[in-house]
């Protein structure tokens, strides 16, 4: 072989190899780069027993798996129960994008991509004791730093701390930082279900001693759900027993505001499915099931999500109901509409004057007429000008119940 083609090999040889080194310091930093810039991908447990993890800190941008096990279906979503409203971005089902919108059974997953920096609240809304912090950051923390979050959040760690030994001293020390001059403040809900928990696997029945209504009956709904994961459906006759014992008979009256409880807690218990919950009521005694089924309801007011309630139909969902429900069915359906329609008075009026129930209008012009009175601040020539909306029989009945709330005479 002649010796200038060996010298062009070797050259050849030499152009390929510096080529190669070439590209590579020019590829190896991007690819680096890149590698470094990839967001990880973090997995949360949820079952059962609650979150695998009580605190959570990721970098911004982050992606995060909620895997569900257990027996139970499992809704993760954004404090607080029941609005979903702390992640600060729109969507979903109910108040913030962060919300997997329905129970989850075994298997499923729901994945989230956190790209707003703070620390946000977790519940699950189908157990809202269960509870968990993500902190996002803009760098990378391996350990999450207590001092950083939140004052609230951090407040409301060492009430859960509280009762894990003592459950009625937690239930006191909720109600002095959360009421103020007797007026609730904040509703931490989901922190009164946990409390509840613990006093059923403390005191089991006896919880209910520490409970009241306050917070939307947040703690007789705690006790109720651990009841209900512990010994099912039977419970809820003990339950009955225990709110005649522990009210005096000259005040029995109160009696239903305890058995109020049981009714939130078998709403969620089954998934928000109306007719189970209303029909487990009937397990109790007859003067008891309405303050049950007053429960259920006031548990979908809070917690329905979109999807279960339709604006362009809303009565569907009433009359599919046996018709001892409607009347109360009706008040709820009235509540829902004015949270999803934002206030939008007139839209709900029309749906109201279109009812196909008797039972379902009346309710709604009634409930309607109270939203009148706080936007007229009981001015009566205003609540009158308000409720011409509807026909003369249904405008009185609309003004009666309107200025009778601010306590006028008519």
């Amino acid at each position: 072989m002649p010796k200038f083609i060996k010298k062009q090999k070797k050259l050849i040889k030499k152009i390929i190899i510096l080529l190669v080194l070439f590209i590579a310091a020019f590829s190896v930093p991007s690819i680096l780069k890149n590698k470094l810039a990839e967001k990880p991908n973090y997995k949360i447990i949820l079952g059962d027993s609650g979150f695998s993890s009580s605190m959570l800190t990721i970098p911004l941008g982050s992606t995060v798996t909620f895997e569900i096990e257990g027996k139970q279906m499992h809704w993760p979503a954004s404090n607080d129960h029941p609005t979903h409203e702390n992640y600060p971005e729109k969507g979903g089902c109910l108040g913030s994008k962060l919300d997997a919108c329905r129970g989850l059974q075994k298997g499923e997953k729901y994945s989230f991509v956190f790209d707003k920096k703070g620390a946000f609240g977790m519940h699950d809304h189908l157990l809202a004791s269960s509870t968990m912090v993500i902190r996002v950051k803009s760098e990378y923390k391996k350990s999450i730093d207590t001092v950083d979050l939140d004052q609230s959040i951090r407040d409301q760690e060492i009430i859960k701390k509280t009762a894990e030994n003592d459950p009625r001293k937690a239930w006191g020390d909720l109600k002095k930082k959360y009421i103020i001059n007797g007026k609730e403040t904040e509703n931490p809900h989901q922190l009164a279900h946990f409390i509840g928990h613990k006093a059923f696997e403390k005191y089991k029945f006896s919880g209910l001693d520490i409970c009241d209504d306050t917070f939307a009956f947040g703690c007789y709904h705690g006790v109720t759900e651990k009841m209900l994961q512990s010994i099912g459906l039977s419970g809820i006759k003990t339950i009955e027993g225990y709110c005649e014992k522990r009210i005096p008979k000259n005040e029995s009256q109160n009696v239903p505001g305890c058995t109020h409880g049981i009714g939130h807690g078998l709403a969620s218990w089954h998934n928000f499915e109306i007719d189970k919950p209303l029909a487990d009521c009937d397990l109790l005694k007859s003067i008891y099931r309405v303050g049950c089924y007053d429960g259920v309801f006031m548990e979908f007011v809070m917690s329905v999500p979109k999807y279960k309630f339709s604006q362009n139909n809303p009565w569907n969902f009433c009359i599919q109901l046996p018709a001892r429900h409607h009347l109360k069915c009706g008040r709820f359906t009235s509540n829902v509409l004015v949270w999803q329609l934002r206030g939008a008075l007139p839209k709900m009026a029309g749906i109201c004057k279109n009812a196909p129930l008797a039972d379902l209008k009346s309710t709604c012009i009634i409930e309607l007429s109270h939203r009148f009175y706080y936007v007229s601040s009981g001015d009566e020539e205003k609540i009158r000008e308000l409720c011409s909306v509807f026909n003369k029989k249904d405008s009185e009945i609309c003004v009666i119940y309107a200025i009778n709330r601010s306590g006028t005479k008519i």
